[in-house]
């Protein structure tokens, strides 16, 4: 058996599109569209029509789904090592988002989560 990611979807608030998922993460968007709610409520069980807004990040693709904020975290969270893992660190932190760095031996990984509590573990791309 193969089996591959294809997209994470993700429930975000408005104001991150631009300020974290453009600004921050480099996505591009590639398209939007609606979900109406009689498929919103078949498939997530939420009778909402929702935007959507397909990005790619480099090689990761997101659908975002544009909602009202979560009101606490959880441990969900994306793993991805990048090449640009302290700038994506850094300028998160410049923009007031959560950051963290956390070091160990085999040394740093850095964190960095949206409003809306989506959590990204950021790893270096060891070239």
């Amino acid at each position: 058996m193969i089996n591959t990611i294809l997209h994470v979807g993700l429930h975000v608030v408005k104001e991150d599109v631009k300020n974290f998922y453009s600004e921050v993460l480099n996505c591009e968007i590639i398209r939007t569209f609606i979900l109406q709610p009689e498929d919103s409520y078949s498939i997530f069980g939420i009778k909402e029509k929702v935007q959507i807004l397909y990005t790619s990040c480099g090689s990761i693709d997101l659908e975002l789904f544009i909602g009202n904020k979560i009101e606490s975290p959880s441990f969900g969270h994306i793993c991805l090592q990048s090449s640009e893992a302290e700038e994506i660190f850094r300028k998160a932190g410049k923009k007031g988002y959560h950051t963290f760095i956390r070091k160990r031996n085999s040394g740093e990984t850095y964190f960095i989560s949206d409003s809306n509590y989506n959590l990204f573990e950021i790893k270096t791309l060891n070239r």
